[in-house]
């Protein structure tokens, strides 16, 4: 069988700084998942952009440590902040969270229950956000487990809010990939006099810890991590 050698240290370098052609590129990174010794080489690159440097909160190479980042940077810095969420209400088991019990669920069936949404038994809370809540369910029509992620009251009020839920959810279940979770069903719960219902997703049920989490317990990854992340969610974001 034919193996493909393992790609120069000079070529590792250039694929970390995103110097390589777009097919040399992911053939490297095809490599770089499948060999079991190239992500330790990656990692003992000494490889310093200008754009590393300040990620790792370093000055560019030649500028003084005081040296105000030019404005240029400072603009893209600001502006990718603003891409990214805040994670300030992110937390497990529903600590800190301002909406009290949880009111869009039917009475439990069952000691193990927190209560009923569609057809789901919802059995613990995983997490809560600033938007919604993920349970623990199970499909009492499968007999499957799943992550059922459901919109807070306040969120699911906003007919935008609710709108922009569903329509990501249903582009989301319309994709098959391996970085992207399958969602199972995706909808409304029958509304009521007091109420137009919850909208809910079903979802995979995955093991493991969010990104979110593991960056936290590994705030400076290796580079060769660092890459592997963020080219798989990439690959699923294209």
């Amino acid at each position: 069988m034919r193996t493909e050698p393992c790609p120069s240290a000079r070529e590792l370098e250039d694929h970390l700084l995103g110097r390589l052609p777009p097919g040399r590129a992911a053939a490297v990174g095809r490599h770089l998942d499948g060999c079991a010794e190239c992500p330790a080489r990656v990692d003992a690159l000494q490889v310093e952009s200008r754009l590393m440097r300040v990620l790792a909160g370093l000055p560019p190479a030649g500028v003084p440590d005081d040296a105000p980042a030019p404005p240029g940077l400072r603009d893209l810095m600001a502006r990718l902040e603003s891409l990214v969420p805040s994670h300030a209400g992110d937390t497990p088991n529903g600590e800190g969270t301002d909406d009290t019990g949880f009111p869009f669920l039917g009475p439990p069936q069952g000691p193990d229950e927190l209560g009923r949404l569609g057809g789901y038994r919802v059995l613990k809370l995983l997490r809560s956000g600033g938007m919604g809540y993920v349970f623990l369910a199970e499909d009492t029509d499968l007999e499957r487990r799943v992550g059922l992620k459901v919109l807070r009251p306040r969120a699911d009020r906003d007919p935008a809010a609710r709108a922009r839920f569903l329509r990501e959810a249903r582009a989301m279940a319309a994709v098959k990939h391996d970085h992207i979770a399958v969602l199972h069903q995706v909808g409304v719960t029958a509304g009521s006099p007091d109420g137009p219902g919850t909208a809910f997703l079903a979802m995979e049920l995955l093991d493991g810890a969010s990104l979110h989490a593991w960056m936290k317990e590994n705030p400076r990854p290796p580079v060769a991590w660092a890459v592997r992340i963020a080219r798989q969610a990439a690959d699923g974001l294209a």
